[in-house]
């Protein structure tokens, strides 16, 4: 599976975690801290996926450069989003609106990668060098994952 794939896969089920999340009941304590848990642990992996192998690739050519560093930036907003999420009380009002902000920042920057810094890829980096990009990211997610 080649890098663009893999990471395509991540974004699936880091939008089911948050439709599971919007879907919970205010008084569901247990399964909000079980599923933000579990968003956590996804969103963390799969930052360091692209930080630690896509992004370093990329900031080298000029018409992924810029893309690039935003991405990384908008990793920080999300994980600042996130943290708050994770220290709210979730039967709160508050937990709510903040999940709603944390979703529209993570879509967003799904769309983004997707639709603009994706395609750039693979033109930058080629076909061969996305697969084995993908391959190193399995190995990568496996030693994290243990």
């Amino acid at each position: 599976m080649n890098a663009i794939d893999m990471l395509k896969r991540d974004h699936r089920k880091v939008e089911d975690i948050i439709s599971s999340l919007q879907a919970t009941l205010r008084n569901d304590t247990h399964s909000r801290q079980t599923l933000v848990g579990q968003l956590r642990e996804e969103l963390k992996i799969h930052e360091q996926l692209e930080e630690e192998l896509l992004y370093p690739a990329l900031l080298d050519h000029k018409q992924t450069h810029d893309l690039t560093q935003h991405s990384f930036e908008e990793h920080r907003k999300i994980d600042d989003i996130l943290d708050e999420l994770v220290d709210l009380d979730s039967h709160l009002d508050r937990w709510k609106l903040q999940l709603n902000a944390l979703q529209s920042n993570l879509f967003h920057h799904i769309r983004e990668e997707e639709r603009k810094l994706f395609p750039l890829t693979k033109k930058v980096l080629g076909n061969e060098r996305l697969e084995e990009m993908g391959l190193e990211m399995v190995e990568m997610k496996d030693k994290v994952m243990i």
